[in-house]
């Protein structure tokens, strides 16, 4: 179980060289900010306060996160909408 979360932490250090534009909110949308909430993705324990604040403000990037082939798998699963979920947000509706 610990390798599979290195992994996810270094694929994840991968993705935020691959993502990094900024949205009109001036976010600036990086993958890597959601690794604190790994425990609650892998595990599926409850979300850190930290998680669901950066959870939240990594939100008006899911759409690009999803459009992304090297990061989709991992943000349209069953985890990361209970995620969305126990943070108090709704899941994002992308327009594709």
């Amino acid at each position: 179980m610990m390798k599979k979360v290195s992994w996810l932490f270094c694929l994840y250090a991968v993705m935020v060289m691959l993502t990094g534009a900024e949205t009109a909110q001036a976010v600036v949308c990086s993958s890597v900010e959601l690794n604190v909430c790994t425990p609650a993705l892998v595990m599926s324990s409850e979300p850190s306060k930290l998680c669901c604040q950066k959870a939240m403000e990594q939100r008006p990037c899911y759409c690009e996160f999803l459009r992304d082939p090297n990061l989709k798998q991992f943000f349209s699963n069953a985890a990361d909408r209970r995620l969305a979920n126990a943070c108090g947000f709704p899941y994002p509706v992308c327009g594709y």
